[in-house]
């Protein structure tokens, strides 16, 4: 069948409409159009402007191949091994969370806070589970247009999450603002900062599974936050007030309904909560504490 495929693109996409239809799986034109625009490094506007652009049987057949992983409810980001995040691409792995748009509210959140503490000297900020690097990068990037006077400083227990943050930061040109370590949360770090954030695992361990087929691809130890969802929030907890400033920040992601007991964990270690926030479902998805200085 492969080889009676026509090599124009309103052919091609006749064929995968076809094979939606017959498979009754739902995946949408703009995905299709993304993994083609993507393999044969055009715009999708210029697709979508020539219907009848010729596509070489090389590039027909990696198409192919990599249409029948979507069909297979395999993300396109997956599939490509990148994902755009705060306007920007990233590379992403199976050892890594396929960032969220929800997630891009972690930044501004952290970039706001950084305004707040604009004339303080040398600002550092750490990020708790780094993965990817998506979020840390971000934020640098945007700092950087403000400031040169701080380092953002990421932290994963994988090595090889490690290693494609590395290639992220690189790639985004902000090596000299940030560095990247394997800890364990705070177990390989010996010093204090001004903001601390985590997206940390808030799954619980039995909801994993319901998911949904696209987050089969994430890995499981970034998603499991333990038995009530609260794991990784009560482990941070342990020892955050040591590596915070006073005066300093800390702001995490929840999952849904986790506000409440989120706010008790912290609140328990005599932060403040300083600001809560939503995502755009209007959900509460980032919660902010505050340390203040002693009198």
């Amino acid at each position: 069948m492969h080889n009676n495929l026509s090599k124009t693109y309103s052919e091609i996409l006749e064929y995968c409409f076809e094979v939606k239809q017959s498979k009754n799986v739902s995946i949408s034109r703009s995905q299709i159009d993304h993994l083609l625009s993507e393999i044969l490094k055009i715009d999708k506007l210029k697709l979508l402007l020539n219907p009848e652009i010729k596509i070489s049987f090389l590039k027909k057949k990696e198409f192919l191949k990599k249409f029948f992983l979507l069909i297979n409810n395999k993300p396109v980001s997956r599939i490509l091994g990148k994902r755009e995040f705060f306007s920007k691409e990233y590379l992403i792995n199976k050892y890594t969370l396929d960032p969220r748009q929800d997630t891009e509210l972690l930044v501004e959140v952290v970039l706001t806070l950084s305004k707040k503490l604009k004339k303080k000297k040398n600002l550092t900020i750490l990020e708790l589970g780094s993965g990817s690097g998506c979020v840390l990068s971000s934020v640098a990037c945007e700092l950087k247009k403000l400031r040169n006077d701080f380092i953002v400083v990421g932290v994963d227990i994988c090595k090889n999450a490690n290693k494609l943050a590395c290639k992220n930061l690189i790639n985004h040109r902000v090596t000299s603002n940030t560095k990247i370590l394997k800890s364990n949360w705070f177990s390989n770090i010996n010093e204090r900062f001004d903001i601390i954030y985590a997206n940390p695992p808030y799954v619980r361990s039995q909801d994993i599974s319901d998911l949904g087929e696209e987050l089969n691809y994430d890995p499981k130890i970034a998603l499991n936050g333990g038995k009530d969802g609260l794991f990784c929030y009560k482990q941070i907890s342990k020892k955050l007030s040591s590596f915070l400033l006073p005066n300093g920040y800390f702001c995490t992601e929840i999952g849904f309904n986790q506000g409440l007991e989120v706010k008790k964990i912290f609140e328990g270690i005599n932060l403040n909560l300083y600001g809560s926030y939503n995502d755009l479902g209007r959900r509460e998805r980032c919660l902010v504490f505050h340390k203040k200085k002693k009198v």
